[in-house]
Parts: C-alpha cells; sequence; structure tokens
C-alpha cells in the first residue's frame, strides 16, 4: 500500500500542476478561471489527504495490497498528467486539448484508485470518512462543467469510457468491500457487476444467474473461494473456464489446485493492466 500512495502523491501533485499551469494559460474566460482555480484547490487536498494517509499507514499492520501500479498504468495517467504540463509550459496545449486530456485522465482508474485507499483506511480512522462524498462532487463537478462546455454528453461518455458489453454478467466474490468497490471500478464498462461477500452469497447468486465471468478471492468467511467452486462444480462442470482467482498466498496446494482445474489465477498485488486483460480474455472467450 505505501508503493500505491507514494504514486497517488506523485499523481495528485502533477494534477495540481495542470490545474495551477491551465489557470495561467488559459485567463480570458472568468468562469473557466473558476472552474480552474477550484480543481487547483482540491487536487492539493487531495493531496494532503494521501499525505495524511501515508503517515496513518505507518502506524498499522502491513498487508498486502490487492493491487499493483504497473508500467501501462503509470504512463496512462501520471505520464498523460506530465504531459499535459509540459505543453501547458510550452504553450503547445489548446484549451480543446486540455479539456480532453483531463476528462481522460479524471475519468481513469486514477480517483478509483485513490478512494481504494481512502477505503481501506476509514474504517480506523473516521477522518477519511468524509473524503468520499467529497471525490464525487469533485468528479461530478468536472463532468458537469465538460458537459456545459461541449454541449454534448455522449462526446463525454465517448471520452472517459469504452464500449460497454451489457450483456455480460460478472460476480465479484469478495469480503473485502474496499477491493470488492475497486474491482467493480475497474471492470464497470465490461458488463453488468454483482457483488457477494463470501462464498455462500456467491454460491446463491451463481445457482440462479449466469456469469460469464467470476472474480473469487480465496480465505473469505461463512465459505472459502476453493470450497465454493468444488460446490458449484459440481452443478456446473465447465464454470472453471469462466473464473478468476485472486489471492494473496499462492502455496503449493493452491497452485496444484488452480493447475488441475485449468483455472485462471492472479496473486496479489496484481497489476491493473494484467488484471483486465485477464478479465476481457474470459469475457471475450467463446
Amino acid at each position: 500500500m505505501k508503493e500505491i500512495i507514494q504514486w497517488l502523491l506523485k499523481v495528485e501533485h502533477q494534477a495540481g500542476k495542470a490545474y495551477s499551469n491551465a489557470l495561467k494559460r488559459f485567463n480570458d474566460d472568468p468562469e473557466l478561471k473558476a472552474f480552474l482555480a477550484t480543481n487547483a484547490e482540491d487536487e492539493a487536498w487531495h493531496y494532503h489527504v494521501m499525505a495524511s494517509a501515508a503517515d496513518h499507514l505507518s502506524k498499522m499492520t502491513p498487508e498486502i495490497p490487492f493491487i499493483a501500479i504497473d508500467e501501462e498504468l503509470n504512463d496512462k495517467i501520471l505520464g498523460a498528467l506530465t504531459g499535459i504540463n509540459d505543453s501547458l509550459k510550452q504553450n503547445t496545449l489548446s484549451k480543446a486539448q486540455f479539456f480532453k486530456a483531463i476528462a481522460v485522465t479524471e475519468f481513469s482508474e486514477w480517483n478509483d484508485i485513490f478512494l481504494y485507499v481512502v477505503n481501506k483506511l476509514k474504517t480506523d480512522f473516521s477522518e477519511f470518512s468524509i473524503v468520499i462524498p467529497k471525490m464525487q462532487s469533485h468528479k461530478r463537478a468536472i463532468e458537469l462543467y465538460l458537459e456545459k462546455i461541449i454541449h454534448d454528453r455522449d462526446k463525454i461518455s465517448s471520452l472517459k469510457s469504452l464500449p460497454r458489453i451489457w450483456e455480460e454478467k460478472i460476480l465479484i466474490i469478495e469480503d473485502d468491500e474496499s477491493v470488492s468497490e475497486l474491482l467493480k471500478a475497474i471492470l464497470k464498462n465490461e458488463g453488468h457487476i454483482d457483488i457477494a461477500a463470501n462464498g455462500k452469497e456467491g454460491y446463491d447468486k451463481i445457482e440462479n444467474k449466469y456469469y460469464k465471468l467470476i472474480i473469487s478471492d480465496i480465505d473469505m468467511p461463512v465459505m472459502d473461494g476453493i470450497s465454493l467452486y468444488n460446490t458449484v462444480k459440481n452443478l456446473y462442470p465447465e464454470i472453471g473456464s469462466r473464473y478468476l482467482f485472486i489471492t494473496g498466498n499462492v502455496s503449493p496446494e493452491r497452485e496444484i489446485f488452480f493447475d488441475e482445474n485449468n483455472l485462471a489465477f492472479l496473486e496479489k498485488p496484481a497489476g491493473v493492466s494484467a488484471l483486465r486483460q485477464q478479465a476481457l480474455e474470459i469475457l471475450l472467450a467463446d
């Protein structure tokens, strides 16, 4: 988690600079200036939140984070923000290009990962509870402003999402709410997503609905992931082709289990790009 927070600190710093640099570059529109100034202040506060998260994390027992920041994601977000700042300083970025770049970054995995960190900390540190609604308001204010200047909701939607595969259904079985919410955010454009908090809830959902993709943790209360898989395999012998396990404990016994059942799995922390790629391979398989 320490590495994720350090990455978010860099991202928030570059985002704050982007809005501040844009404020200097595009200073001929009072409404735009107000929008940019507000977001520069927001990003400064987000940086403060992550700095506080780093401090609180140092007092907690370390645990394996669910995800890792891979090179592709880093280039997509931190690289893009750095590029925005370089272009603004060189006066080579138009207003339209700036808004397009901001839409792509603000509605990427960046803020979902930010909320994942906040959700992990809010149970132990109550001051983080106020962050979530403020983050949602931040994203909504940006969306409304972009809709207003482009005058076309479909154009904004095309900037922040990929084509949706609405007919596919995805089940996430995970007892950690912060993890299930992050997974849901990462895969929100790939289909309709249901969430189960343990294997028993997962069994009830699988029994009543067909899921093209089932993402499951292993160590869960009530019924663990392996017990669930062995139970539903008796009902649906081919279900293994639709399964993706994610676990922080890939023991030799579990490796044998995965191998014998020809099951896809990822070890925590999983790269966001690798996670999405594995999920898409299952979703797009015949």
